[in-house]
């Protein structure tokens, strides 16, 4: 009886301490002596970047068993064609073997003991000629197997399929929209930054990539239709940059500096628009969909007083008759709201808006606002101001659809505006709220709880 308790301490400490181990023997020892296997079987997909070089791969053969004092020898070689063809009738695969001239590996005899139960082989595959074959129904691979020992081999784990998948290395932006870079009068007049460029991360990068950046102006009209905006391209005189990315051996990312002088700008809104132009290392394309990057910059004016709003001094073309006057926008208190029209139709190029007249002529301005308290469904989406000297002829201030609050009682600030002629009439027009579309196939509305307004005359 002692003996047998022995005995089971001794295979349970055993697989214990097998257990902690990364070659998986333990799963072999209570029916075999010694037993061979690929450490990863079955197909075995491989990213091969297609580079100008050989892609190498190892793959680990294992030896398990309850005796690991043991010494085990075992041959790798590649399947021939017919038993493949075998393989795929017993198996319902569909692999086709690798020509001989898309790989490098040759029969190895694989020597495991006590000492070091694992063993990596190396196994060279071709992009440049695997990338070029025709294409089949099936899938190529390089089909390795474990024969000749004389000691047990797992039938599980005795087939390895390479299964190469060649890529182009692509260079590319990680983001495609830097974060705005925003100037006031008041600030320091120069303003750094960095940005990225990448490879992909999976690629082994062994060469330093010099990555060649150019100003692309057609980016400017693509920005202006995406987010709705009017901005200008930034003056090359307003920024100074290196126009190569290096990407260093080893790395994945490399880092551009940008400075922005504001002193040559006038106020307003730009953009740096950039484009990768191509790569030291040939092989390496450009990726078409993050092949482009934009950084926002706005030059305002200082912040303006606030100027307080009366009832007299707002109204709008969308009154609810039965909810939400317009003065509630400007009493102070947050728990009332104003409630643009859903009782009947209002159709209006401006969508439904709010109109502001002041009682002097300003050309610099900011609002806020806080939406409804007590329900979000009126909250703004798209927003666009008008400015007019004469409350008939109106100008297009801007056109807003980043950043709007869409919760309850929420509030919103928007950038300080500018404009080279001065004005007495703000039209702020929603075009869209959580609730839909204000134009004649959609009857929505909008609600704000309160309006602030900020406003001077500026002269630098």
């Amino acid at each position: 009886m002692k003996n047998k308790i022995k005995l089971f301490t001794f295979f349970l400490m055993a697989g214990v301490a097998f257990n902690a181990c990364e070659d998986y023997r333990d799963q072999f020892l209570d029916k075999y002596d010694t037993i061979n296997y690929f450490k990863d079987s079955g197909e075995i997909p491989i990213i091969a970047y297609n580079v100008g070089e050989d892609t190498k791969y190892q793959l680990t053969v294992n030896k398990g068993g309850s005796e690991i004092e043991s010494e085990s020898s075992v041959q790798v070689t590649t399947m021939t064609e017919p038993v493949l063809q075998i393989y795929n009738e017993e198996n319902y695969t569909d692999y086709v073997l690798l020509p001989d001239n898309a790989y490098q590996f040759d029969t190895q005899t694989v020597t495991l003991t006590e000492e070091y139960p694992w063993q990596e082989i190396e196994v060279v595959l071709k992009p440049d000629v695997i990338i070029g074959l025709d294409e089949i129904s099936g899938t190529y691979v390089l089909p390795l197997e474990l024969i000749n020992s004389e000691d047990s081999i797992n039938s599980e784990k005795r087939y390895s399929f390479l299964a190469p998948k060649i890529m182009t290395p692509t260079v590319f932006f990680p983001e495609s929209l830097g974060e705005d870079v925003i100037f006031t009068a008041e600030d320091e007049p120069q303003i750094s930054f960095s940005f990225s460029v990448a490879i992909p991360s999976d690629l082994d990068n062994k060469w330093e990539l010099d990555c060649s950046l150019e100003i692309d102006e057609t980016l400017v009209e693509q920005y202006n239709q995406t987010y709705g905006a009017n901005y200008a391209l930034l003056p090359s005189d307003a920024y100074t940059m290196e126009n190569v990315a290096t990407i260093l051996p080893g790395e994945q990312e490399g880092e551009v500096e940008v400075t922005i002088d504001r002193t040559s700008l006038l106020f307003g809104n730009y953009v740096l628009p950039l484009k990768l132009a191509g790569c030291s290392k040939p092989e390496f394309e450009i990726e078409e969909e993050r092949g482009s990057f934009m950084v926002p910059v706005s030059y305002t004016p200082p912040v303006p007083s606030e100027i307080p709003l009366n009832a007299d001094m707002v109204s709008s073309n969308a009154d609810e008759p039965y909810e939400g006057p317009i003065e509630n926008l400007v009493d102070g208190d947050t728990q009332t709201y104003f409630h643009s029209v859903w009782s009947i139709d209002v159709f209006s190029p401006y969508g439904h808006y709010i109109d502001i007249e002041l009682e002097e002529e300003i050309n610099i301005m900011q609002f806020a606002y806080v939406t409804r308290h007590n329900n979000a469904n009126g909250a703004p989406k798209h927003i666009i101001v008008y400015t007019s000297s004469d409350g008939q002829n109106w100008n297009q201030l801007t056109d807003i659809t980043r950043g709007l609050p869409q919760g309850a009682e929420e509030s919103y600030t928007s950038l300080v505006y500018s404009t080279e002629e001065n004005f007495r009439y703000v039209r702020i027009s929603v075009m869209e709220s959580a609730g839909g579309m204000m134009n004649e196939q959609e009857s929505a509305f909008f609600a704000l709880s309160e309006l602030q307004f900020f406003g001077e005359l500026f002269v630098e």
